[in-house]
């Protein structure tokens, strides 16, 4: 669809034709620098607790794959022959579509600079030898697809219709043609780039996505993840999440076939990650409650609270002391959830505390259709104009507000920095619903391990003849 405008506005290389008219050749060099490009399932939106949060709206997190990925020195030592983190340059975006990674994310050339993964945009590509990356969800619009099928939060659509386009999509040559091109573009910019020697040695690794739900277990039928008492009930039943797989492996499916048609220009598919997630999704037997909040369970639910402990500490990084924070903020959320936080909150939001009188509340007609619901046609609007607003404070400061909100509750209204306790709430909610959905630090981890078997096995290595075992993910068999 824009490829043509792609392929016009890049530059002859010198020495080149064109970046891609050259095959692929398997590397030699170390790995001295890698980019991280996508959608949310690399920018590591699953951080736990704000204070692991970079890049604002860009939704990155220290336990994300890729931060994982270069301060694993026992792995570069094996890939590299010494102990030295590779530099990365951290360019994956929340809610980002194929287009916007082309669009957005490959759009400044330059050598690599430090310390900017706080930027939600604008950082050089860099320099890398290789890019990881996972893209195709929003294209579908899966965040569309939970508010019709899960949420009903605001002015949700049939359900069964939503799915149904979406899974024309995911069959349809458009969508896969998007992958594509976006893996061409990817190889192109890696190629021009420089940090490969040859320039044809750059490599593209694209992870699969993970299931979210166990379709079998009968335990969730009834669990009701509305977020509003004026939506009718909509269960997680086996039939719902059945549609749910039925979506991620379409997803999965095509990203393989693009990337496996890319083989020759450098592209390498990531598989692997589906498998180590069994007994860890939503509704797995024995590990099923309204919450699902499970130390088992490595997704985040929006009922999650804010900081768990399941996650192992982090060591300081760039100055931050992720688990230096209040542990007595660790177990408000899931009450605020039940106590119908999100309902009060998304209308609040809209209409600016105007609806303290419960009039139209007691008209029991869904705030959609109230006066000024117009200002957000769907539920993706709303999301956007929320974090909007979040991202104009401090995590810190959203820190110590949630802080605050644990001791007071919603309604006392404790102020610190001219807000109050119910303010907090209006920022904190984005972050939740943002994060669901999303993996949490472990599930990061077998994202991780599963690159890098497909790197060890893609790759020429310092360290041959052996065979290695990772936390998750087993052995791997080293030639």
């Amino acid at each position: 669809m824009f490829i043509s405008t792609l392929l016009a506005s890049l530059p002859v290389v010198a020495g080149l034709a064109w970046p891609l008219d050259r095959p692929y050749v398997k590397p030699t060099q170390p790995v001295s620098e890698i980019i991280a490009l996508g959608d949310s399932f690399t920018s590591g939106v699953g951080s736990n607790g704000l204070l692991e949060r970079l890049g604002g709206v860009a939704g990155r997190g220290l336990r994300s794959y890729p931060i994982q990925m270069v301060r694993d020195l026992d792995m570069w030592e094996i890939i590299n022959g010494e102990r030295k983190e590779p530099r990365l340059t951290f360019l994956a975006h929340h809610s980002d579509t194929t287009e916007d990674v082309i669009e957005r994310q490959l759009v400044n050339d330059g050598p690599f600079q430090k310390d900017t993964w706080e930027l939600a945009r604008g950082a050089p590509f860099g320099n890398p030898q290789l890019a990881v990356m996972t893209v195709g969800g929003n294209d579908a619009k899966v965040a569309y697809i939970l508010n019709d099928c899960v949420y009903r939060a605001w002015r949700p659509q049939n359900c069964d219709d939503t799915i149904n386009r979406t899974v024309s999509l995911l069959k349809s040559t458009e969508y896969e043609s998007r992958l594509r091109n976006t893996m061409l573009a990817v190889i192109a910019q890696g190629r021009e780039a420089g940090g490969a020697y040859p320039p044809e040695s750059f490599q593209l690794y694209v992870a699969e996505y993970a299931n979210i739900f166990n379709d079998d277990n009968p335990e969730c039928d009834q669990i009701d993840w509305r977020l509003h008492s004026f939506s009718e009930i909509t269960f997680l039943t086996r039939e719902l999440r059945k549609k749910f797989t039925l979506l991620n492996t379409l997803m999965n499916a095509a990203a393989k076939r693009a990337a496996e048609g890319l083989k020759d220009k450098g592209v390498i598919y990531v598989e692997g990650i589906n498998r180590h997630f069994d007994g860890h999704r939503f509704c797995e037997d024995g590990q099923t409650s309204q919450e699902m909040n499970h130390v088992n369970t490595w997704l985040w639910s929006h009922y999650s609270d804010t900081v768990t402990k399941e996650d192992p500490p982090l060591p300081s990084i760039r100055g931050r002391s992720p688990d230096a924070r209040d542990t007595d903020f660790r177990q408000p959320w899931s009450r605020q959830v039940r106590d119908g936080i999100y309902e009060n909150v998304l209308v609040d939001f809209v209409f600016q505390n105007q609806t303290s009188n419960g009039t139209l509340f007691d008209s029991g007609a869904p705030p959609w259709t109230w006066p000024g619901a117009e200002r957000y046609p769907d539920f993706g609007s709303l999301m956007e104009a929320m974090q909007a607003t979040e991202a104009t404070v401090g995590d810190m400061e959203l820190y110590i507000f949630a802080a605050q909100l644990s001791i007071g509750g919603l309604d006392d209204l404790i102020k610190w920095g001219g807000r109050t306790a119910r303010d907090v709430i209006n920022y904190l909610l984005p972050f939740h619903m943002s994060r669901s959905f999303h993996p949490k630090g472990k599930g990061y981890q077998v994202m991780k391990e599963c690159v890098f078997a497909a790197i060890l096995q893609n790759r020429e290595i310092a360290h041959k003849n052996r065979t290695i075992t990772q936390h998750f993910t087993g052995p791997v068999i080293l030639g």
